[in-house]
């Protein structure tokens, strides 16, 4: 390594390594994103929340996320049923946590009805259903928000780490 250099991220990369977080909130149920009418139906469908913290924000936004049955650590997942929340409806939640060499993460499903929860699988996520995101990152003692997404038309997409890319993937 030269002078002036900087060493290389766990990407290969020669930028600076930003360890952070993402977190991306997915639905089953995509019609309306982006429109005032959307609503979360959990009767019908299920919502997931993916909450990644990474290494390297920056390398795993410039070569995507990719979640898949292997990252799931089977022996740690569990499910649970609860009626506190505001409508007093049973809701069933199921738990995964996913490890990756570079990341590792909490996935949260819930609906409504147990019968979608148990039938939902890893690769029922995906860069469609997302309909919020962003991301953090550390930097001292501080959380910096680095990444915003919302739907078109009402919300903005910023990253300002790559200009102008979406995060790849799922």
């Amino acid at each position: 390594m030269s002078t002036g250099q900087l060493p290389l991220n766990v990407f290969g990369n020669s930028y600076p390594r930003k360890p952070g977080r993402i977190v991306l909130n997915f639905a089953s149920i995509t019609k309306d994103f982006g429109n005032d009418t959307f609503t979360l139906d959990l009767d019908e469908g299920w919502t997931a929340g993916l909450d990644i913290e990474a290494k390297d924000v920056i390398g795993l936004m410039q070569e995507g996320l990719y979640v898949s049955e292997e990252n799931a650590k089977m022996h740690e997942n569990y499910i649970e049923w609860s009626n506190n929340n505001p409508d007093r409806v049973l809701r069933c939640y199921r738990y995964y946590t996913l490890t990756h060499p570079k990341w590792s993460g909490k996935l949260l499903v819930q609906s409504n009805d147990t019968n979608i929860v148990s039938g939902f699988r890893l690769e029922h996520l995906s860069a469609d259903r997302v309909y919020h995101a962003f991301s953090t990152v550390k930097s001292g003692d501080n959380t910096r928000k680095v990444y915003w997404y919302d739907p078109p038309p009402k919300g903005p997409k910023i990253n300002v780490l790559l200009d102008g890319e979406p995060l790849p993937g799922l």
